[in-house]
């Protein structure tokens, strides 16, 4: 999880800073929502196999391919093609990266862990995820003044991405040699066989289909979250290196945010409290950082609106990869071993994938019209219905936990 982490932030950076100052935010229309589609596709194309075949050859076939699409992608930065090119293709990886690859790792885990065990190991999975974002920020943070200062440009950031994947290719299968994973069901399966059965499945489990409706709602919102506060950064700031260094100050704010509720929150929560209701403050989350948003794109302060712009970013970003990701891990986690993998591409990347799809028009409309309130005053109307089907997965939990479609629990 740590080098995943490292390779998606890094391209990630990269590809936000070349992008915003070639294109500026009129890029991010184009890259998002067909890094969006992208999602979609290659998820689509992944659930017919990804439940189908051992789970550790299936990661390690995945982090090998990523890590040659990375090497080409740095091929690409160093030809004369127009940097829009290669930086859109490494944020479509990146994509890939943080959103895709680390579900596979995650069904893993529950493979390996049993629902009780996760309420408090997946807290300590998280940290390392952290450890590898803190990393890839903090050369992100400093990389424009030591690579400026050797002469060196800041594309050659992007040679770290494929050595991180190829590190997972390598080390998962020694790691877990001996662990009790998933060998897969074996069974041949159309996309459309593959998709019924993930669909009935999370049908016939109230709080999931709660949870997938209110995942549709926060990650548009989130999404329009996201462009806001790009939008009021490359509108505010002008050079790649000042865009790379405040973004990525902001994100190792998250970071460190998320370590102390990891660490301190997480764990109480859920054991206390349990994970439907852990599941309500992300919704909360967003709906808080939506109004601060709201009030950065109407400030004439230059230093103002990005401060309050990144806080925005910050409010949506910490609850969402921290107590919000431990406890959408741990409802997974007591879904059957033969259907988690799907099941949490339908309930985690593709409502992900939409939302990247469908904020578009609004930014456009925004865009167009110079009003950069428009968008987070939309992403309200998402952010509270979030908020209320959030409230379903709290009433309808504990009947759900009943259902025999439910993973039983393994004797230890």
């Amino acid at each position: 999880m740590a080098a995943l982490a490292l390779a998606g932030l890094i391209a990630d950076t990269v590809a936000a800073a070349q992008l915003l100052s070639d294109s500026g935010p009129v890029g991010l229309l184009v890259v998002w929502p067909i890094g969006g589609i992208g999602l979609l596709v290659v998820a689509g194309l992944q659930s017919r196999y990804v439940d189908r075949f051992a789970r550790v050859p299936v990661l390690v076939w995945l982090s090998s391919v990523y890590a040659g699409l990375f090497a080409l992608t740095l091929v690409l930065f160093t030809t004369s093609l127009p940097v829009s090119i290669p930086a859109g293709v490494a944020w479509l990886l990146a994509d890939q990266m943080v959103f895709l690859l680390p579900l596979v790792v995650w069904s893993l885990a529950g493979d390996v862990f049993t629902a009780g065990e996760a309420l408090s190991v997946y807290a300590r999975i998280m940290r390392w995820t952290y450890a590898g974002q803190f990393v890839a920020l903090a050369i992100a943070v400093t990389a424009p003044w030591w690579l400026v200062s050797l002469g060196i440009d800041l594309i050659w950031l992007m040679v770290l991405p494929p050595i991180a994947c190829a590190v997972v290719a390598v080390v998962i299968p020694r790691a877990l040699r001996d662990a009790p994973t998933s060998h897969g069901h074996g069974r041949s399966q159309s996309l459309r066989v593959s998709v019924r059965e993930t669909t009935e499945l999370i049908r016939s489990l109230p709080a999931f289909t709660w949870l997938l409706r209110s995942s549709f709602a926060v990650m548009l919102a989130g999404g329009l979250i996201e462009f806001a506060s790009l939008q009021v950064l490359a509108e505010r700031v002008g050079s790649a290196g000042s865009l790379q260094a405040i973004y990525a100050g902001a994100s190792l704010a998250v970071i460190a945010a998320s370590v102390v509720i990891q660490r301190f929150v997480t764990p109480r929560v859920l054991q206390t409290r349990g994970v439907a209701v852990a599941l309500i403050a992300l919704p909360v989350a967003t709906v808080v950082g939506v109004v601060v948003l709201l009030v950065a794109s109407a400030l004439d302060s230059v230093f103002g609106s990005v401060v309050l712009a990144m806080i925005g970013l910050f409010a949506w970003r910490t609850i969402r990869g921290s107590l919000n990701e431990a406890a959408r891990q741990s409802a997974m986690a007591t879904l059957p071993d033969e259907g988690r993998a799907r099941a949490t591409f339908l309930v985690d990347l593709v409502p992900i994938a939409l939302g990247f799809v469908l904020f578009a028009p609004v930014a456009v409309v925004a865009v167009l019209a110079g009003a950069a309130w428009l968008v987070p005053a939309v992403a309200l109307v998402p952010a509270v219905v979030a908020v209320v089907t959030a409230r379903r997965i709290v009433t309808t939990w504990e009947d759900t936990q009943f259902s025999y479609r439910l993973k039983r629990r393994r004797r230890l």
